[in-house]
């Protein structure tokens, strides 16, 4: 199969070609809904523990570039350009209402993207098994109760979840990561050009577009769970250092963000790297 950049005699691509590129693109949509899901369980966890909002955004967040932008119940609704990740940001009133909340409310509120993502993921992988639970399947039958299992142990265990378990496995992560990256000797960190690419191997069909969208949703809610600000984890590790010793909470936002920067500007230098590599 014939890559995306590549062309045929006339300078277009056959029809087989862009047949080809209608799953991986089906699975990059995927992806980024679950970037968009991902900050809609902030906004809804917010929302409930009544933490106002100013702006909810898909894609980066840009000063003097336009953008689109709809407001409806005094929320604006933001879609930027350079369309990669997404935000919630909360008005000055409302950060005065969280910091007045409990450690277990501002857990949750940093955990609701996490477990929004291994629900969308759940969907997704449901909706893969729904042509084997028509056909009553048995091993597509005992899927959709192990994940009907999970999504109501998720549920009901929302705040042990977030308090507990979000850090813990964010901390083992985070050593994993790290060890990890000492044995290789590099960071094995990919940015959205890695990530297209990846589509378009690993999404061939329908199905592997679905498999593709579902995974990379668990792995956005496992990228979050890692304790460094301002990622959820991190956000879950402020509250505590916010409630134990706030005179550290500045110190650590600094140095969170400084990592999350770093890491960024090497993904993005093996972005580019491997776009050099392949274009050679």
């Amino acid at each position: 199969m014939l890559s995306a950049a590549s062309f045929g005699r006339n300078g277009m691509t056959s029809v087989t070609e862009r047949g080809s590129m209608l799953y991986p693109i089906c699975a990059l949509f995927l992806v980024q809904l679950s970037i968009v899901v991902h900050e809609l369980g902030h906004a809804l966890a917010m929302r409930a523990k009544g933490v106002e909002i100013k702006e909810i955004g898909l894609g980066i967040p840009l000063t003097h570039i336009p953008v689109f932008r709809r407001s409806y119940k005094g929320i604006a609704f933001v879609l930027s350009p350079i369309f990669a990740g997404g935000y919630v940001r909360i008005t000055p009133r409302g950060r005065a209402q969280k910091r007045t909340l409990g450690y277990a409310d501002q857990a949750l509120i940093g955990g609701a993207g996490v477990m929004a993502n291994i629900f969308f993921a759940i969907a997704i992988l449901m909706g893969e098994a729904i042509p084997g639970i028509m056909r009553l399947s048995g091993r597509a039958m005992e899927m959709a109760a192990i994940f009907f299992a999970v999504a109501g142990a998720l549920w009901v265990f929302r705040s042990i979840f977030c308090s507990y378990l979000v850090p813990l496995l964010g901390a083992m992560e985070l050593v994993w990561a790290v060890v990890l990256a000492a044995r290789q000797g590099r960071l094995g960190l990919e940015g959205p050009i890695a990530i297209g690419h990846s589509a378009i191997v690993h999404a061939p069909s329908l199905s592997g577009a679905f498999m593709f969208g579902g995974a990379t949703s668990l792995l956005l809610a496992a990228t979050n769970m890692i304790p460094i600000p301002p990622i959820d984890g991190g956000n879950i590790l402020m509250a505590l250092v916010q409630k134990k010793i706030p005179q550290w909470e500045e110190r650590f936002m600094v140095a969170g963000v400084s990592v999350v920067i770093t890491l960024v500007f090497i993904a993005s230098l093996h972005d580019i790297g491997g776009l050099f590599h392949s274009a050679w």
